[in-house]
């Protein structure tokens, strides 16, 4: 390899990450060679072509199901390109683009690829992973990336690959850009390692947020996104019932890090919060019959619970340990102005009771009704991830991965803490349909300390968008709570706008979601909508992929 380069600019928390390597055949013969590049598994592949011998190959977005198995032209050709998911627990979060291809003796190639991302706020910051993967020593390595965020920044740092130093940048000329630049020699990446440089270039920051809505809706044309993060709410109480998986699977390491997660999460419960453990296998067994408040005493009892009851055996029973949690929720006679909330870790698939995912989800649904958030953790790759992230979208939560490492415990109560401070409840975005022709989802359950709230949608005018027209409703410790925005950004319009380009990848994420529900005129719609969508940004989703093809003169 000759050549690598990453180049990445984020705008509005859309990133835009293109990626190029240059390959030479030394050999007097032709080599077979595999092309592997990093992507976070939440981005979408959007641009891939390939130079050789003076060729270019570029992707054609086309539905899977009317992927050939052979060019129907002669202008395609044979190169293999698949998107797969990497299940090892050194790269986390990512999904391995790889491509098989030729290459003549003294041949040349340059593959090149573009992904984009939105960045979520989690525990007060943004978050950009670059993944750094040459897979050798190379002549020139070289990785830039710029950030601009319209409302300032409050922080900024990074680290390079290979380190866990980290760098903070103060304020610059511009208080809106920041950018990083990172240029390994080829003995620095040899001291790293004989396959040179694998790694990620992480980027973290936080932008200045005020409390009312006003200063985070940019217009640009026809679309709009509007970015809420209010300061100044107080936290509110939660009733939260922590849910826990200890059959036989969760034997050893795993059962020893939950339960080590759960007693320190104990320890950082807010004083007036609520709660209860249900600990499950075959059968369930539950600390008590309704939550109770997280006094001092109560910690202590429960720890003493934890450390009595979680020991791994049996089967997987988590139909009858999600209804339990429901129904002991639903029995506390403090409700009020309470965040619902329900923990719930498995590491496996359901093997005890009710074993039909479909059925369970269905039996959750109906028994929550809206009531409680379900927030679900996937303990191992053994897990059923679609199951646990349908039971989430379905019951207002979110899912997430536990990757099986010596730092399990501390991903366990990274992710309580990303939930452990709820600011608002029954958050709703209004906007005047006399100006918005259609929205992504503006309804949230709950809203907390260090996320950010994020609606996108397509305005009837161009450019045109009243303030005083996009409020915010919601529940706050205070009670109803309604926030007006003070003003609107105008931008010209732009014809790589990161404005629709983040309305369209949420719009394909909700589509997915929706995909996967019971309905199936509903779920047929999301299929065709969110492919149509795709192709329209060329993005690869589980429904796309690339046709190669010959590009035209």
């Amino acid at each position: 390899m000759k050549t690598y380069t990453i180049a990445s600019s984020v705008a509005e928390r859309i990133s835009t990450v293109n990626i190029q390597s240059r390959l030479l055949n030394n050999h007097p013969y032709t080599v077979k060679s595999k092309l592997l590049v990093l992507v976070p598994e939440e981005a979408f592949v959007s641009k891939f072509s390939i130079f050789i011998d003076g060729s270019e190959y570029v992707g054609k977005l086309v539905a899977k199901k009317e992927r050939k198995a052979t060019p129907n032209n002669e202008t395609e050709t044979q190169i293999n390109v698949e998107v797969k998911f990497s299940e090892t627990n050194t790269e986390r979060g990512i999904n391995i683009f790889e491509t098989d291809i030729k290459l003549e003796a003294g041949a040349e190639t340059t593959l090149s690829l573009t992904y984009n991302e939105l960045l979520e706020r989690r525990l007060g910051l943004y978050t950009q992973k670059i993944f750094v993967y040459p897979g050798q020593v190379v002549d020139t390595l070289a990785v830039s990336a710029a950030v601009m965020e319209h409302q300032g920044f409050e922080a900024f740092s990074y680290s390079v690959p290979n380190s866990d130093k980290s760098v903070s940048l103060s304020a610059t000329l511009d208080p809106t850009v920041n950018s990083v630049l990172y240029q390994p020699t080829k003995i620095q990446q040899s001291i790293v390692s004989s396959k040179g440089i694998n790694g990620q270039l992480v980027i973290e920051y936080d932008l200045k947020h005020e409390k009312d809505a006003g200063n985070n809706v940019i217009v640009e044309g026809y679309y709009f996104v509007h970015c809420f993060t209010p300061s100044g709410l107080k936290t509110m109480d939660k009733n939260i019932l922590f849910v826990i998986d200890d059959s036989g699977s969760m034997d050893g390491t795993k059962i020893q890090q939950v339960r080590e997660s759960m007693l320190s999460i104990l320890d950082n419960l807010n004083s007036n919060d609520y709660c209860n453990i249900i600990t499950f296998s075959s059968l369930v067994e539950t600390w008590l019959s309704t939550p109770a408040l997280a006094s001092s005493k109560n910690i202590a009892k429960a720890k003493t619970f934890v450390n009595d009851n979680l020991y791994a055996s049996g089967g997987t029973n988590i139909n009858d340990a999600l209804i339990e949690a429901i129904q002991s929720l639903k029995s506390s006679s403090v409700n009020v102005k309470r965040a619902q909330i329900i923990f719930f870790l498995t590491d496996g698939q359901p093997s005890s009771g009710i074993t039909d995912t479909k059925r369970i989800r269905k039996n959750v649904m109906e028994e929550n009704k809206g009531f409680a958030a379900i927030y679900c953790l996937g303990f191992g790759f053994d897990s059923d991830h679609n199951f646990l992230e349908n039971l989430a979208n379905e019951n207002n939560g979110f899912s997430r991965q536990i990757y099986e490492d010596e730092d399990a415990t501390e991903q366990l109560v990274d992710i309580y803490n990303e939930i452990k401070d709820p600011l608002l409840l029954d958050v709703k975005v209004n906007y005047d349909s006399k100006y918005v022709e259609s929205t992504t989802n503006n309804k949230f359950h709950q809203y907390f300390n260090g996320t950010e709230i994020v609606v996108a949608g397509k305005v009837k005018k161009s450019g045109v968008l009243p303030a005083d027209t996009v409020v915010v409703h919601g529940i706050s410790k205070d009670g109803n709570l309604k926030m007006t925005s003070k003003s609107v950004t105008i931008r010209p319009v732009d014809e790589n706008s990161s404005t629709k380009k983040l309305q369209d990848i949420k719009k394909i994420k909700q589509l997915i979601g929706k995909y996967f529900t019971y309905n199936s005129t509903e779920s047929e719609k999301a299929q065709k909508d969110a492919i149509e969508l795709a192709i329209e940004n060329n993005f690869i989703t589980k429904f796309t992929s690339f046709v190669l093809q010959a590009k035209s003169p």
